[in-house]
């Protein structure tokens, strides 16, 4: 999803849809910093779980961030495919179909970027990954990992808004009494969509558990 269209929705569930852009102090530019703290949070919670077979040929296998699979955050799960008959130390004979393809478990570490594992084979992969913004300037950053269905990310999101809106806007003097209340009720509204956002989570059963498990 775009950073713009992202933009656009907050301001219309934050209320501020209502002002002139150029008003709101946190403006695109700040936008992206915000977007980034968040993604940090959703990413411990609800990352990113992709599953892939891959060919180890030797005992290691360094991933890259312009490969098929780019770099992930973490490997939950490395099996290697095993053949019925396999003679693999790892492997437990049973009376498999021959045309069925068994998995077998065998020791493997991930140091960030790189996979080691006990013996070549193809591998089925769990891994996990970070949301993450990309692109060239905020008027085309992108997180493709969140789409308009994230409704609890959105909810967290527009809380965090309201938060930075409140406290930079204690520090007018225009109008101390309109804009001081203003300020502690967006605060407080914030707050509350952000520990609404953390309950929804707590209650859902997590991907972040289920791409460890």
């Amino acid at each position: 999803m775009l950073l713009k269209k992202m933009y656009q929705r907050v301001l219309l569930h934050s209320g501020q849809f209502l002002l002139d852009p150029a008003s709101i102090e946190v403006d695109l530019e700040k936008f992206t910093i915000l977007v980034e703290a968040v993604l940090g949070i959703w990413s411990g919670q609800s990352p990113v779980v992709k599953k892939f077979n891959i060919d180890i040929l030797q005992t290691s296998y360094t991933f890259s961030t312009t490969g098929q699979h780019g770099v992930p955050t973490w490997i939950s799960r490395a099996v290697p495919l095993l053949k019925s008959g396999s003679s693999w130390p790892f492997y437990q004979r049973q009376n498999y179909n021959p045309e069925l393809v068994d998995k077998c478990p065998a020791p493997f570490e991930y140091r960030k970027e790189t996979l080691y594992v006990s013996v070549p084979a193809k591998y089925d992969i769990t891994a996990v990954y970070d949301h993450i913004l990309e692109g060239s300037t905020p008027d085309d950053y992108e997180v493709s990992t969140i789409s308009y269905k994230d409704d609890i990310f959105f909810k967290l999101l527009t809380g965090h808004f309201l938060i930075a809106l409140a406290g930079s806007r204690r520090a007018f003097t225009l109008d101390p009494v309109e804009i001081s209340t203003d300020a502690d009720t967006m605060k407080s509204e914030g707050k509350e969509m952000v520990d609404e956002a953390e309950a929804q989570l707590d209650e859902t059963e997590s991907d972040f558990y289920l791409a460890w498990s």
